[in-house]
This record gives C-alpha cells, sequence and structure tokens, in this order.
C-alpha cells in the first residue's frame, strides 16, 4: 500500500514511497506519525514561546500605573459607566475591548498592573492558538514550519504592551479579534458569517488601530455584493448589501463624540515628500524582523521590499477574489484582511508620526500588527503551487519568525531594563515619601510626563484611599 511521504513543507509535490506492511509485527503507522509529528512539534514550540513570555513578564512587570496608564485608567477613577470605558478616546483611537478587560482585571485584583500584563499575555497566547485553527481551517492538519506562527506572535519584541505601558487595547486585543474575523469569514452559512463578522468588526473598530479594519471588512462586503450581482444571487446580494451597510454604520458610529486628536506634537500633513512615509511604514515593516531604524540603509531598503511585497500579495489576492468563488476565494479573503489591514496601519502610522524621525518607526507597541501581515505572508506562500517557489519563500519566511521569535536587540533590553528598574525605584520611593517631584528626582525616571494634566496627585490620592494598585497589600 502506498503512502505520501512525511514533508516539512505543506502541500509539497513529493513521489510516494512504499510504507512497511502495516500488518507487519512492529511495522510503524506512517500517517499516524505523519499528523501527529508536526502536531506535538508546533504544539511544543508554542509552550516554550509562551512560557519564556510569561516569564519575561513576570519578572519585569511592576504593580504601578505608568504614563498613559494613567489617563487609561481615567474612567475607572471617575467609575463611568461600561459603555464609557468602552468607547473611551485616548490620543486618535478609542480603547474598546481592551479597556473592558482592563477595568475587569482591575476589579479583581485591586488595579494590580503586574496581573493585568500577565493576563495581557493570555490574550496573545489565545490569538496565537486562533491563528494555528485558522491555519489549519484553510490548509489541513498543521506542518512543521506551522511554527512560524507561534514563534511570530509569542514574540518578546512586543514587550512594551506587556512590561512598558501595559495596553491590551493597542497590538493584543486588536490581533485576536482580526483572526477571529478571519475565522469567521469562514462559517459555511451565510447567516451566521454575516453576523459574526460584522459583531467582531464592530468590537475591532472601537479598539485601538483595529479602527483600521473599519475599512478592510466593508470593502471584502463590497466584493461579495459584486459577485452576488454577477451571479443573479438575490438574496446573497440582499444579504451582502445589508452586510454593507451595517459596517458603515458601524464605522460611522464611532465618530459620534469622537475629538480628533493627533498622535503626536507637531503633527502636520503633508509631510516632506511621499517617500518619507514609504521609508517610515517601511521601519515599521523591518522591525517584525528585529531591524532598528538605527541601521540605517539595511533596514530601510529591508522596510521597503516588506512593503512591496505586501502591496504585491494583497493586489494579487484582491484580483484573485474577482475571478474566483471556489475553496481558493477562502484563503485570499484571509490573507486580504491580515495584509491589508497591516498595509493601512503602517501607512497611518507614517502619516501621524514621520515628523517625530525614524527612530519612533522601530517601537515595539507596532509589532503585532506587522505579525499578523507577516501571518498573511506566510499564508500566501503556502497557496504557491509550484515547489521551486514555495519552499525557498517558506525558508526565508521561518528564519524571519525565528529572529522574531528568539531575538531581542540590545536597545530593546536597554529599554526594558531602564522601564523596569525605574518603576521600581519610583514606586519604592512613593511610598515612603508621597511626593511625586522628589521621586521625579531621586529615581531619575518619571511615572508620568505630565502629572498636572492628568491629575497625578489627585489619582494617587484616591488609590491610597482605596488601597489600590503599589497601595494594595500585595504590591
Amino acid at each position: 500500500m502506498a503512502h505520501d511521504r512525511p514533508v516539512l513543507f505543506p502541500h509539497a509535490i513529493v513521489p510516494p514511497v512504499t510504507a512497511p506492511d502495516p500488518g507487519a509485527a512492529g511495522a510503524p503507522s506512517l500517517p499516524s506519525a505523519r499528523r501527529w509529528l508536526p502536531l506535538l512539534f508546533v504544539g511544543a514550540v508554542s509552550l516554550f514561546q509562551l512560557d519564556r513570555l510569561i516569564a519575561f513578564t513576570a519578572r519585569n512587570a511592576v504593580n504601578v500605573l505608568y504614563w498613559d496608564q494613567w489617563d487609561f485608567y481615567t474612567p475607572f477613577f471617575a467609575h463611568a459607566s461600561l459603555w464609557r470605558v468602552f468607547a473611551w478616546q485616548h490620543g486618535p483611537p478609542r480603547l474598546g475591548v481592551g479597556s473592558v478587560f482592563a477595568w475587569l482585571v482591575a476589579g479583581l485584583t485591586h488595579w494590580n498592573t503586574r496581573v493585568e500584563a500577565l493576563a495581557t499575555v493570555g490574550v496573545v497566547a489565545a490569538a496565537a492558538a486562533a491563528a494555528l485553527l485558522l491555519k489549519r481551517a484553510l490548509f489541513g492538519s498543521l506542518a512543521f514550519t506551522d511554527v512560524v506562527i507561534p514563534l511570530l506572535l509569542l514574540s518578546r519584541a512586543q514587550h512594551e504592551a506587556l512590561v512598558g505601558v501595559t495596553d491590551p487595547s493597542h497590538g493584543p486585543f486588536p490581533l485576536l479579534l482580526a483572526v477571529l474575523i478571519c475565522l469567521a469569514w469562514l462559517h459555511p452559512r451565510r447567516p451566521v458569517r454575516y453576523a459574526l463578522v460584522l459583531s467582531l468588526n464592530f468590537l475591532t473598530i472601537y479598539t485601538a488601530f483595529g479602527w483600521f479594519m473599519g475599512l478592510v471588512t466593508p470593502a471584502l462586503l463590497a466584493l461579495d455584493c459584486r459577485r452576488a450581482a454577477r451571479d443573479g444571487d438575490r438574496s446573497a446580494l440582499v444579504a451582502a448589501v445589508a452586510g454593507l451597510a451595517v459596517s458603515l454604520l458601524s464605522l460611522a458610529s464611532f465618530f459620534v463624540g469622537y475629538v480628533f486628536v493627533p498622535g503626536a506634537e507637531g503633527f502636520r500633513f503633508p509631510y516632506g515628500n511621499g517617500f518619507a512615509y514609504l521609508r517610515y511604514a517601511g521601519l515599521v515593516f523591518a522591525n517584525v524582523v528585529g531591524l532598528k531604524a538605527r541601521y540605517g540603509a539595511v533596514t530601510s531598503l529591508a522596510g521597503i521590499i516588506l512593503v512591496a511585497c505586501a502591496v504585491g500579495v494583497l493586489t494579487y489576492h484582491l484580483v484573485l477574489m474577482t475571478r474566483r468563488a471556489d475553496g481558493a476565494e477562502r484563503a485570499s479573503r484571509v490573507i486580504v484582511i491580515l495584509v491589508g489591514w497591516c498595509l493601512l496601519f503602517g501607512l497611518g502610522t507614517a502619516v501621524g508620526r514621520v515628523h517625530l524621525g525614524a527612530d519612533t518607526a522601530d517601537s515595539s507597541r507596532y509589532y503585532l500588527y506587522v505579525a499578523a501581515g507577516a501571518l498573511g505572508l506566510y499564508f500566501h506562500v503556502l497557496t504557491t503551487r509550484r515547489a521551486a517557489v514555495r519552499v525557498p519563500a517558506v525558508a526565508v519566511v521561518l528564519a524571519g519568525s525565528l529572529v522574531a521569535g528568539l531575538h531581542l536587540s540590545q536597545l530593546d533590553l536597554d529599554t526594558i531594563e531602564h522601564e523596569t528598574n525605574g518603576k521600581r525605584a519610583w514606586r519604592d520611593c512613593y511610598l515612603e515619601t508621597e511626593d511625586v517631584a522628589g521621586c521625579d528626582r531621586r529615581a531619575e525616571f518619571a511615572i508620568h510626563p505630565r502629572p498636572g494634566e492628568t491629575g497625578l496627585q489627585a489619582k494617587l490620592d484616591y488609590l491610597k484611599r482605596n488601597k489600590l494598585n503599589l497601595f494594595a497589600a500585595d504590591p
């Protein structure tokens, strides 16, 4: 009896080999091994990455509100309604699901931000698990190369959202929601599919820079409208038009009561020439493989190549979606979502922050958005039929994910050490003296850049009265 040879790369075309007679004594079960060995390998790497991320977070997270967290928590101090917590605006975006999550964790832990950081690791782990389910739904059983997913998504490169200014809204929850939207699009029943997609889309629009999904979802629904009209499917057309209308209303609702606030002082548009935006977006993208702006032309070139690849992949799958309606379209839709969302984020970040200089482009806060795009590029590679192209392409993606998952630059390590030690020193000083300015000097570290503007002293007094955060029994 013939069986396919176990392979590293999914969908590779290889000649069959003759397996031992399964009835013979001691004969191995090759189909079983082919199915379980990749699963065990990917599972082991996932657990390794998750354990490292948990240990890293536990070691560096400090139970004291820091920098923008004092502003994130403003509705908590004011005992605001759940809707106000959800719709709270900080800078350009609202905080959405991440703010509700932080509110729930705070209520259960006396506002322990160290626990919030560890709980946020759980959100990222859920996103990685959902991404593995997504890969399996699109391409079948897991392959050895699917370690790309935990390497990318469970990387310490996202450290700022965990142990810097802990922020489940900026990266972790948008990633989870984006992957869940991809899974929702795969549901076989149209009413359920649209209900799930539209619900998740609403939540994503309100959650930090998940907002850009509010542009992707209507575009996909418009393609559904076009296909239904072309095929003369009246019921499908009605459903798609209704879905498109709901998605646009969801996007419009975001702007009710919204106040435009630039993400950084000195914002102006346009800034310089178009190449400045392209270069900045490229620097954002290059950070996913550990290349920093300070490396100069190498990083800029690598980033621009990544942007060009993303644009090419997005264009290819958009064209493919307009021409086909078979199983291949499922993968194209997911790739368009992940790569398109990532590109919109990169462009939006460039528009909002290019004036701050290249050194701000490789912030770890942006990492998970770009990792979502890298996941989309990986899925694109898996759709390639020609092994001569697919195998080296997967090897390149795997090499990049190894760098992303295992390497942390010295710049990142220095930043983490500075913030962790600074927060501990400031907290210990304040518990002893309760002097904000004095502790800023003593610790050589500020807990907020504009203490008067955020009402820092009043908030610290509130925490002390209610024995919360740094004043809790177990800080």
